[in-house]
């Protein structure tokens, strides 16, 4: 049976204090404790005296790899384009973009020292599972570097549709990268007309009805695979809660008052100041809810 191995821009170690909570790292651990395999991506440490080299260490069944980045590489690549240009742009915010050469050019060259530090920890059976915008150029650049193992790619955020995307210089690029990988998945419908709508237009793909593509004499496939959670879990968890002295604190502090509860990151396209604003609508249109609800927000 072939190892999984998985690349994201941050790796949820079980000891790790923070990079854990998001979507990625719930779904993708999921799948990790299932089949076991490798994890590689950044350690979150920024530092220009750490040594270029790749650390390994392993919990369970998953072996985990990760490696530092250099301050410019960081500013380019993870605030640069990924975070100033490619987030808000996926998320249909063209408006908070921030375009810079510089960062684009950043953003190749993390991802080529990334399929640097990978390639010799690959096995000739390895299927190669890489995730979301920050890494969309690496499966390109692993199969420059040689690597013939199947590799896919999913995207964990939405994708823009061709009028959207075209506002980045390089979005042809951006788009035949994306065409190096066997399979692209994607969350929605919708993300996946966008892609095949943007490929067909801007690349001239030839597309077919399985969900392929071809794009000079090579065929991908894409698909909508969209991610959850695990959610036979989630009563479990209700239930070894409720014996918390946490819970029992906070139910005292209720008072009999329903709760609604927010977990989110701190960033605009979660929507937090409409939460809070649509709240307070709440309240001042429905004067029975007054003293009968608490709203808690953990950002």
């Amino acid at each position: 049976m072939s190892r999984l191995v998985v690349v994201s821009n941050r790796v949820a170690k079980p000891d790790s204090s923070k990079g854990s909570e998001g979507g990625l790292a719930v779904g993708v651990m999921a799948a990790m404790e299932k089949s076991g395999g490798l994890w590689f991506g950044w350690n979150g440490k920024v530092s220009n005296t750490a040594a270029e080299t790749t650390e390994t260490e392993s919990f369970g069944q998953i072996e985990y790899a990760t490696i530092g980045l250099k301050s410019q590489e960081y500013h380019n690549y993870y605030k640069g384009f990924a975070n100033s240009v490619l987030w808000p742009l996926f998320h249909q915010r063209p408006e908070l973009m921030k375009y810079e050469l510089a960062d684009f050019n950043g953003y190749l060259k993390a991802n080529q020292k990334f399929a640097e530090h990978l390639a010799p920890l690959l096995r000739p059976d390895d299927t190669i599972w890489i995730h979301d915008y920050h890494l969309i150029p690496m499966g390109s650049l692993l199969r420059k570097m040689g690597i013939k193992n199947p590799i896919g790619f999913f995207l964990h955020t939405p994708f823009p549709p061709l009028d959207l995307l075209r506002t980045v210089p390089e979005h042809r690029e951006i788009l035949q990268q994306l065409m190096a990988y066997d399979l692209t998945g994607f969350q929605t419908q919708i993300d996946f007309r966008g892609f095949r709508e943007s490929i067909r237009n801007s690349l001239k793909c030839e597309l077919f009805e399985n969900g392929s593509a071809s794009y000079k004499g090579q065929n991908s496939w894409a698909g909508v695979y969209p991610i959850g959670i695990e959610t036979a879990l989630v009563p479990e968890l209700m239930s070894r809660g409720r014996t918390t002295q946490d819970f029992s604190r906070l139910e005292e502090s209720l008072g009999g008052r329903k709760l609604i509860i927010g977990v989110d990151r701190l960033d605009y396209s979660k929507g937090l100041e409409h939460r809070f604003l649509a709240y307070e609508r709440l309240l001042q249109a429905h004067k029975e809810l007054h003293r009968q609800l608490v709203y808690l927000q953990i950002t």
